[in-house]
């Protein structure tokens, strides 16, 4: 349903060239839902990897963000 009522993108992972690219774009919500989580109950899951992902190039569109009025 949501589908009808805005533009979705897929693959904009955070902090990656093309999600940077639309937060420089104008738009009135931005809602992104995604993150590394991988076998997180598993032994071998590293937090610290799943969060420097999550928070990939995090300064970068923080501003991008802010630069645009967000």
């Amino acid at each position: 349903m949501v589908r009808e009522l805005c533009e979705t993108r897929f693959g904009c992972a955070f902090g990656n060239d093309g999600f940077l690219a639309l937060a420089r774009t104008p738009f009135d919500v931005l809602c992104h839902h995604g993150a590394e989580v991988g076998d997180y109950r598993g032994p071998d899951f590293d937090p610290y990897r799943a969060a420097a992902a999550n928070l990939h190039r995090l300064p970068e569109v923080l501003r991008a963000l802010k630069d645009r009025g967000c």
